[in-house]
């Protein structure tokens, strides 16, 4: 889940255009399924993004922001593959173990960074591989955990291309690696590519239909795509499977504010934050769901709140100005327009 962003000088309200804002929506990723350390922390990071435009009434410019801020979860807290019976090593053929991308490595340079979206519908190589594949030795599965582990490191130092190689190579060796799949998935989440995204958290849930972690990842994609049915499917599949997880009804929130169906975007954010008290992201929407029903205090209460978590969002903050401004407290408006732009300038 992850993120995108930025602003302008002078007084009252910071510029932005639409596509600008649509650009900022796209830096939310999702982490790699680890029962260790958490890969990177996706939570939406609003004080990246950019305010609105229009004031004061920036719904068009705010439900495009929402798009790119779906939270993708941590993963599984105890995902780890069933560990085979030793048999002699088999060498995979190639023809049959390509990943669920479909294409070759990533080159080096500007091409590999790009944030083109690649294709929409799975290859035709991204089912279950076969079992004999996955029936490796301790030595290659020894390698393959080495070989995970640097892809994972390089994807935590922000060397997404690098990362990207290891996730393939990983993936290769052994096309039903949970964890490398949906974390190549991530990958591709993080630098605005969510139709890649997708074909992998996809390709990971075949493998394991009823991971709740991974049924919020592409649920989430599904919703930064405009896929709102189908995100909604997938994550009411979730919510079944699993009630209490935060992050499901926050990401079903944020599939209700961006179909503007505002009273049903308030009420999932509010069970998010009843279970996660913590979620700035979830405080973040909730205000601005209640800023598009009207309900101005209620609205100011819920960006306060997500402000003391992270007094950096600068989107909050310009919220925060047109709701002063429509409570004629000029004086109050301009300090918290000012703050926006400073924090907005600064990023």
């Amino acid at each position: 889940m992850a993120k995108r962003r930025r602003g302008g000088a002078g007084k009252g309200r910071p510029p932005q255009s639409t596509e600008a804002a649509a650009e900022t929506a796209a830096d939310d990723a999702a982490p790699e399924i680890d029962s260790e350390d958490p890969q990177l922390d996706l939570a939406a990071t609003p004080d990246d993004e950019e305010p609105p435009t229009d004031s004061p009434e920036p719904e068009a410019e705010a439900d495009a922001a929402a798009e790119g801020d779906a939270e993708p979860d941590e993963g599984p807290e105890d995902v780890s593959e069933e560990e085979p019976e030793e048999e002699p090593e088999e060498e995979p053929d190639p023809a049959s173990t390509t990943d669920a991308g479909g294409s070759p490595d990533v080159p080096d340079g500007d091409q590999a960074t790009d944030n083109i979206p690649g294709e929409s519908t799975l290859s035709e190589d991204s089912g279950i591989p076969d079992a004999q594949l996955n029936r490796l030795s301790s030595q290659d599965r020894a390698e393959i955990e080495t070989l995970y582990r640097r892809a994972r490191t390089a994807a935590e130092e922000g060397r997404l291309v690098e990362a990207e190689k290891g996730y393939r190579e990983v993936l290769f060796r052994d096309p039903g690696h949970l964890k490398a799949r949906n974390n190549l998935g991530y990958v591709y989440d993080s630098r605005g590519e969510p139709a890649r995204a997708l074909e992998e958290y996809q390709a990971a849930l075949e493998i394991e239909p009823e991971n709740v972690q991974l049924l919020n990842n592409v649920g989430a994609v599904l919703g930064t795509l405009g896929r709102y049915g189908e995100a909604e499917e997938t994550l009411r599949t979730a919510q079944q499977l699993a009630p209490e997880d935060p992050d499901v009804h926050l990401n079903l929130g944020l599939v209700f504010f961006r179909k503007g169906l505002y009273t049903a975007a308030r009420e999932s954010l509010e069970t998010a934050i009843g279970l996660d008290p913590e979620s700035e992201s979830a405080y973040y929407y909730l205000g601005e769901a209640c800023n598009r029903l009207g309900h101005i205090d209620k609205a100011l209460e819920a960006l306060e709140r997500a402000l003391e978590i992270q007094p950096r969002n600068g989107r909050a903050w310009y919220t925060i100005g047109i709701l002063y401004d429509r409570k004629r407290e000029p004086e109050r408006a301009s300090e918290a327009y000012l703050k926006a732009r400073e924090i907005l300038d600064a990023d």
